[in-house]
């Protein structure tokens, strides 16, 4: 998750959603 996070770097209000969606996923 956190490597995801540091090669994709979007907007602040993007990257609360992406987060949000990895999470799931990431849980999965």
């Amino acid at each position: 998750m956190l490597q995801l996070t540091g090669k994709t770097i979007p907007p602040p209000h993007k990257a609360d959603t992406s987060r949000i969606a990895l999470t799931p996923a990431a849980k999965a």
